[in-house]
């Protein structure tokens, strides 16, 4: 339940994020996103990386395994207060009365006219005229009926409330019948899901590599036993690493926007998706603390791609009516969602963590090591590059 709260969160605040944003900020913004997500990772690594049994704070609270999940809830509650309370907005069933409230932008005019031939749509100045004059004879008491330049006949009922129940069921039904995935798209959810496979295993099962291949650990001995006591060390030890890999991401999350733009978001893509290949080679091939501490930082690059290349080629093919040219051929069909592509990218996260849940176990078992999960991270990445280079970048 935790996973799937935390997962199902990504998709409507990275769509949140891009929309109240400006294209040109849109780099900014992931970046931005990114970052925040490597210092709340390296927080939460971090606290699951003391000993709480030793401390008074994990005495009085019942524990170590108590200490931390009452410390994560504690955080978590006051980020969500923080969230809730941080800006009001305006109930929708207000703005949806409200015609005042309703935004006009060049868009909605330019699909009025385009879609709603039947309502014999003027000119955008004579529309406009028309709009004044209704709202300035809003709280006139004659006949709810005026007559506008060129014939154009106004009710009562707001303008863009009357085109948007004409239009609400073809929407609905576009979108529920949209045909296919764009191929530009595909390529882009294909390399996406190779991304996160490497990045799940790395991040999920990079402690039990660490407690049982670089401390020598069991984790089915004894609780008693020093190979019990071994594998914990090692655990907290790789939770260290995992907020190594925290910070990395936040510093190169900050710097990514940069390098797009001196040496173009191809070769940021595909060449971090290689650091880390070589990386989790290098650490799955010659395990020790060190290599630990010093590969956990590759894992932050993909950490940091992951959050940020995806969308902002999204966002472009957006701005740049990509992905309406190459699938919506009809045009009566509504304009593809920005949101519904942002989900459509997100959820190979959860393709990759179905299939790594059903390999890992079984991969495991059969090599007789855990580093074979780290050596599986280093062959997902160097697909996710291979991919990487036939996604279509336009001008990044």
């Amino acid at each position: 339940m935790l996973d799937f709260c935390a997962d199902s969160s990504q998709a409507p605040s990275m769509a949140y994020l891009l929309d109240v944003s400006l294209p040109e900020d849109h780099g900014q913004a992931c970046s931005t996103y990114s970052l925040l997500s490597g210092v709340g990772g390296s927080i939460g690594y971090l606290i699951g990386a003391i000993d709480w049994d030793e401390t008074a704070l994990g005495d009085l609270l019942g524990g170590n395994i108590n200490t931390v999940f009452i410390l994560v809830t504690l955080i978590f509650i006051f980020c969500l207060i923080v969230t809730v309370s941080s800006f009001r907005e305006i109930p929708l069933p207000l703005m949806e009365r409200d015609e005042l409230l309703q935004p006009l932008t060049e868009r909605m005019i330019t699909e009025e006219r385009q879609s709603n031939t039947s309502l014999q749509l003027t000119p955008v100045k004579d529309l406009a005229d028309a709009l004044v004059l209704q709202l300035e004879t809003e709280f006139d008491h004659a006949p709810g009926a005026h007559e506008g330049k060129n014939g154009f006949a106004l009710d009562k009922q707001p303008l863009l409330e009357r085109s948007l129940e004409c239009r609400s069921p073809s929407r609905k039904v576009g979108f529920l019948q949209r045909p296919r995935i764009p191929a530009a798209l595909g390529i882009l959810c294909v390399t996406n899901l190779f991304c996160w496979m490497s990045h799940i295993s790395y991040s999920l099962y990079f402690t039990d590599f660490v407690g049982e291949k670089v401390f020598g650990g069991d984790p089915m001995a004894h609780s008693d036993s020093d190979e019990y006591a071994l594998y914990i060390e090692g655990v907290r030890y790789g939770c260290f690493g995992m907020a190594i890999y925290s910070i990395a991401c936040s510093t190169y999350s900050y710097t990514i926007e940069r390098l797009i733009r001196v040496v173009r978001a191809r070769k940021i893509y595909t060449g971090g998706l290689l650091i880390d290949c070589v990386g989790m080679l290098c650490m799955a091939t010659f395990p020790n603390k060190i290599t630990v501490y010093v590969f956990s930082v590759t894992g932050g690059i993909v950490g940091a791609l992951l959050f940020t290349m995806p969308y902002i080629i999204l966002a472009k093919y957006h701005a740049k009516g990509l992905l309406e040219a190459s699938s919506d051929t009809n045009a009566t069909q509504p304009r593809r969602g920005l949101a519904s592509d942002i989900s459509i990218i997100g959820s190979m996260l959860f393709v990759a963590q179905i299939i790594l849940s059903v390999t890992t176990g079984p991969l495991v078992a059969w090599t007789g090591t855990t580093a074979s999960v780290i050596y599986t991270a280093s062959v997902c990445s160097l697909l996710a590059a291979a991919c990487a280079t036939r996604i279509q970048y336009l001008d990044l």
